[in-house]
């Protein structure tokens, strides 16, 4: 009689849905509660991705700056103003302070981001 009990549930143990599925919880999460996990597990990606970003942005903002005013600097007169990227820097501490060298840094934060 063992031997017969023990094939009879091993037996109901496989048909999908039965009372002996190793797969069936009878007290699952409701997908509200999953999609409520889901979407935490979103935000705080997000705002780590977002935060992420605006420190990195402002840290090379100054290189970003320089890069900049290297480019554009024959469209002005016509002629070269700045020899180097240490040019740049004097200039605009001189002209602006420091704070100058992270200007338009606002744009590119909200760009990334």
């Amino acid at each position: 009689k063992n031997i017969i009990l023990r094939l009879n549930m091993s037996d109901m143990g496989s048909k999908r849905n039965g009372p002996y599925d190793r797969n069936h919880h009878p007290f699952q999460e409701s997908w509200t509660s999953s999609l409520l996990g889901q979407t935490r597990v979103f935000s705080i990606q997000l705002f780590c991705f977002g935060g992420s970003t605006m420190i990195t942005r402002t840290c090379c903002a100054p290189l970003e700056r320089t890069k900049i005013l290297l480019q554009v600097q024959h469209m002005r007169n016509g002629k070269v103003q700045y020899e180097k990227a240490q040019d740049a820097w004097k200039q605009v501490i001189k002209s602006d302070g420091y704070k100058g060298l992270w200007k338009g840094n606002g744009g590119n934060v909200a760009r990334a981001v």
